[in-house]
């Protein structure tokens, strides 16, 4: 049903709506029913607006506290002495604060983290109020008769409610306004190659001089054929020889170490011969 933005009976004072309350809990009539729900939309909009800060978007906040809207009209009995605004309200504010419980998660955590996390918040807000501070964990912990353990577990299940895109900026020690993606860790090749260099550069003492130098050259300083044999006074036909004796030496000499002292090195073996 399509709501518009402007209620009907938008000038109706508080006696005329409780009689249009009575007249649709005797009839169920669907034209009243309808007035009802436009009349009380501003109110499911500021209601949206309020919870709009915690990250979602007011129109989806507005479309959930519609729905709790019609069921607080229908579940309304006016003989009870309570206005409908302040029972609304209460229904309302319910369900959007269950949909960010159930729905407003963007990775799964466990309902027993989704309902102390709601329990932290307001006590927080208590005690910050009491306190003129933001309360510390121990605080919190007694005043919900929990453990410190669960409430840091609560806290750190926040991060589940609305992640961090890689795009957006954090403020964080000396890194003021730096991307998030900074703080991801990534593969440290060199550290991961560590033990294989290590090994590897043991095993090079094994070899003659010329051929340390010229597996030096050529692998770690990228040098050609061509320049080694210039610069070793000997000809680009005798460097690759060397060359091809010298991986085999070590892969020789690597093979031995492994069986005495196992490893995971395995560059050794991926060391193309020229």
């Amino acid at each position: 049903m399509g709501i518009p933005h402007t209620p009907i009976l938008s000038k109706k004072d508080e006696g005329s709506m409780d009689l249009l309350f009575l007249q649709f809990q005797q009839s169920r009539d669907d034209k009243i029913r309808e007035e009802l729900i436009l009349h009380h939309m501003n109110l499911v909009r500021q209601l949206a607006r309020r919870f709009a800060r915690r990250g979602k978007a007011v129109d989806v906040l507005v479309s959930v506290g519609s729905i709790a809207l019609i069921k607080a009209i229908d579940r309304y009995d006016p003989n009870r002495g309570v206005q409908f605004v302040t029972y609304a309200t209460h229904v309302i504010s319910g369900e959007i604060k269950r949909y960010f419980r159930d729905k407003g998660w963007t990775l799964k955590v466990p309902r027993r983290l989704k309902e102390l996390n709601a329990a932290i918040h307001v006590v927080s807000e208590k005690l910050t109020h009491e306190h003129s501070r933001s309360p510390t964990i121990e605080e919190i912990a007694t005043a919900l008769n929990i453990s410190n353990e669960e409430v840091l577990e609560s806290l750190e299940a926040r991060h589940a409610h609305e992640p961090y895109y890689l795009d957006s900026h954090v403020d964080y020690c000396d890194a003021r306004g730096a991307p998030f993606i900074n703080f991801i860790a990534k593969e440290d090749r060199n550290l991961k190659q560590f033990f294989d260099r290590f090994d590897l550069e043991e095993t090079l003492q094994m070899l003659p001089n010329r051929e340390q130098m010229i597996i030096q050259f050529f692998y770690y300083e990228d040098f050609s054929q061509a320049k080694i044999a210039k610069r070793l006074g000997i000809s680009q036909m005798h460097v690759s020889r060397l060359l091809s004796q010298a991986v085999k030496n070590l892969r020789k000499f690597m093979k031995e170490t492994l069986k005495k002292q196992p490893s995971e090195s395995k560059n050794f073996e991926e060391l193309p011969i020229p």
